[in-house]
């Protein structure tokens, strides 16, 4: 149910006119390098251009690899492969072969693969001839990342080698397009027609996904935690960026954006969620996401908005119920999201979506129904954050461009906003109430006010130890919190209160968030307590629905599970008792199966003023006896303990004085009937039992009561032993009605009976 958003995307000219050759990513000192007749140059990705100097550079280099484990690059031309180091270094050639046509390395660089337009050469670092493999028509050629095998692509069929080029397995192909092996070895993705395979090392198709006719697929790479695909798509007007999540079985678009052409794209191998395209026009995009959850929650509507398809969005309504996976109670037909925003105005729920060619549609969730409010043209190329700050007004910002703009969602009118005296550039905006939050590129968190239409000035300012790209804005007890997520640790105003954090949610008064250790962790704001319990491994926090307690969890399934963290529920059964609502308060400690004990110890002085009041309330002698008879002794284990200010092990005279006070109390209102039990009960509650003053007392009660009592009593002990001591009481009357429930012979006592003294 999550969804990838860019927090950011770095734009830089390149400044090269006429790029012939492009290579792979030196992740070490973060360069590309690219080949301009007649010179290679570096290029760092903070868009620092070096021409290097390299003696005996040959001429019309066909491809460039960077071997990281060397530190050189390997290069080639008609004549074969050279090699030379980066700084003031000298094309040698080492393996003199014509006809290579690209040149590729396995992942830990011990192996050198040439591919020219007939065969396969491999090859050590140390340029030694391994082997070569006959093959024509060769589309791509790819290590596996363990460098167990070999996969080659063809114009019809794809074959998987092993590393002394031994034939695995092959498999017919209609139409291959491109290929990209899975880094977890799972499977080999591979584009055909309109479809995308996964494809098993022994050639069996585990999986096939369907995309839409037009698309052809030029480019597939999956991210280093196998997580994420890259998609390069060429339609007839333009290409597509598309990156897909796998989870669960399915793979679903998360990301998609139109550009007029890509020549390459890769990920960068440090950061899994960033990565790097090389546009036709010599401009670099650095793209860096998130993986965030586009919600509304509040005590009337709960609702996430996620992608499905290429041609749909999901919208889930937790309030409907937990579904299974797809999770989808609404499809919206939108094609390929590129943003998902919402929030509520006025009540109503917004739902805005900017699909890959930057088309806003503005929709309500209205009445269990989607619907569409307008349809816009985004203003600004690279949309990077968005807030409704109103009705109808759409706070748009693109901090590649550094551009913000507020536009009329229902006509597209537009202005362009200009800040006074900002000491960086806007990254995002959070707004609370009527105040803007800005976060800028150097970490301040500045608050903003409007002094014209077009013109903010700035009001005040909060800062964080340093950019973060996941942070929330909310205000407890009237003070402002800033949390962060930054390295997998967990920030209140700067201040670290998590660690190994993987997900967070911030609800009322509450901060949810889970570990990599498998725990979820609840923070009271008010009382500063923390509540610990282990759930399963890889659970991420999707929602919190407030009015029932429940906190809802995505499954490394996919599917959602919930559960109700027990210090919330305390907190809730602490509020109802200084309400003095005891109905509510039994209710939910029955429903949640709460230790009744904590309400002993935590209020015992109010729950014996209060017995009338909570009988009147409750009205129910099972719920009153529920609580009675789970009363024991003992420290009550977190989190019970952290609201009990004094613990101590013997509760036996507390317990005896509940018992006591019910018991007169229900003598005083004239033992009613409906309460027999509960009377008995508080005898039970205080063993050892004399059960001869239990029956007189029994016998205070009307005809039905005393029936209910004895039945009541028969449950916990024999009744056959019970009528001894109904003999001791000395009545005939209330040995011959215990005698009665028994299975004594009532003929074979009645001598004894007749012999006591009390009729």
């Amino acid at each position: 149910m999550f969804h990838l958003q860019v927090h950011s995307i770095e734009k830089k000219d390149i400044g090269l006119s006429n790029i012939k050759t492009i290579s792979n990513l030196n992740t070490d000192d973060k360069e590309i390098y690219f080949y301009q007749d007649p010179f290679i140059y570096s290029y760092k990705t903070n868009g620092i251009l070096t021409k290097l100097i390299i003696q005996n550079l040959p001429n019309n280099i066909y491809d460039i690899v960077y071997n990281a484990d060397t530190s050189k690059l390997l290069f080639i031309n008609e004549k074969g492969v050279y090699e030379s180091s980066i700084s003031n270094g000298i094309a040698t050639l080492k393996i003199n072969k014509e006809g290579i046509k690209r040149i590729k390395l396995s992942d830990d660089c011990n192996f050198i693969l040439l591919i020219s337009s007939s065969e396969l050469l491999m090859y050590t670092p140390e340029f030694s001839f391994l082997n070569s493999f006959s093959i024509k028509d060769i589309i791509d050629v790819s290590f596996s990342s363990n460098t167990q095998y070999v996969v080659v692509l063809t114009k019809n069929e794809m074959i998987v080698l092993s590393t002394t080029f031994n034939i695995r397995n092959k498999i017919i192909l209609s139409n291959p397009q491109c290929m990209s092996i899975r880094p977890s070895n799972e499977f080999i993705t591979v584009a055909t027609n309109n479809i995308l395979n996964f494809i098993e090392e022994n050639c069996n198709i585990y999986k096939t996904f369907n995309q839409p006719n037009e698309y052809q697929t030029k480019i597939l790479i999956w991210n280093s935690t196998s997580q994420l695909l890259l998609q390069i798509v060429s339609t007839p007007f333009n290409d597509i960026l598309i990156i897909s999540c796998y989870c669960y079985g399915k793979l679903i678009p998360k990301y998609s954006k139109c550009f007029l052409s890509i020549r390459t794209t890769f990920w960068d191998e440090v950061n899994p969620m960033k990565f790097h395209i090389i546009t036709s026009t010599n401009e670099h995009l650095i793209f860096n996401f998130l993986l965030p959850i586009c919600s509304i929650n509040n005590s009337i509507y709960n609702i996430i908005i996620h992608p499905n398809t290429y041609n749909n969005v999901s919208l889930t309504d937790l309030n409907k119920g937990i579904i299974p996976p797809p999770l989808c109670h609404i499809s919206i037909p939108i094609q390929s999201t590129q943003y998902i925003y919402s929030k509520i105005i006025n009540n109503e729920p917004y739902i805005i979506i900017i699909d890959l060619f930057n088309i806003i549609h503005i929709l309500k969730y209205i009445n269990n129904q989607i619907n569409k409010i307008n349809e816009i043209k985004c203003p600004v190329d690279y949309p990077t954050n968005i807030c409704l700050i109103s009705s109808f007004e759409l706070f748009i910002i693109d901090s590649t461009n550094q551009t913000s703009i507020i536009i009329n969602i229902n006509n597209g009118n537009n202005n362009k906003i200009k800040f006074t005296n900002l000491p960086s550039p806007i990254h995002s905006l959070t707004q609370i109430n009527d105040i803007l939050y800005f976060q800028l590129f150097n970490g301040i968190i500045i608050t903003s006010k409007k002094i014209t239409p077009n013109n903010y000035i700035i009001n005040s300012e909060l800062s964080l130890s340093q950019f973060i790209p996941e942070y929330s804005i909310v205000i407890f007890n009237n003070k402002i919190h800033s949390f962060s997520l930054f390295g997998h640790k967990l920030y209140d105003n700067n201040i670290e209160i998590g660690e190994n954090v993987n997900s967070y949610f911030i609800s009322n008064n509450y901060i949810f968030y889970t570990t990599l250790n498998h725990t979820l962790h609840a923070i009271n704001i008010k009382q500063h307590s923390i509540f610990i319990r282990s759930i399963e491994r890889g659970s991420s926090i999707i929602s919190y629905v407030p009015n029932d307690t429940k906190l809802i969890f995505q499954m490394p399934r996919g599917n959602l599970e919930v559960i109700h963290p027990r210090g919330v529920i305390l907190d809730i059964i602490i509020d109802l008792l200084k309400k003095k609502d005891y109905k509510q308060t039994f209710e939910i400690v029955r429903r949640h199966k709460i230790n009744y004990n904590f309400i002993r110890d935590y209020a015992f002085n109010q729950i014996l003023d209060d017995i009338p009041i909570i009988i009147t309330q409750i009205g129910s002698a099972d719920h009153i006896n529920a609580f009675l008879l789970s009363l024991e002794n003992g420290i009550l284990d977190p989190p019970y303990s952290y609201y009990i200010e004094n613990s101590f092990e013997d509760h036996t005279d507390q317990t005896k004085t509940i018992a006591l006070t019910i018991r007169k109390y229900l003598i005083d209102s004239h033992f009613p009937c409906d309460f027999v039990t509960t009377y008995l009960a508080t005898y039970l509650l205080l063993q050892p039992i004399d059960f001869a003053i239990v029956l007189k007392d029994l016998f205070n009660f009307n005809e039905q009561g005393k029936i209910n009592g004895i039945k009541y009593l028969s449950t916990f002990f024999p009744i056959n032993a019970i009528f001894k001591s109904a003999l001791q009481t000395q009545s005939k009357k209330i040995a011959r009605f215990v005698i009665s429930y028994s299975s004594l012979d009532p003929k074979e006592y009645e001598e004894q009976i007749n012999t006591l003294s009390l009729d």
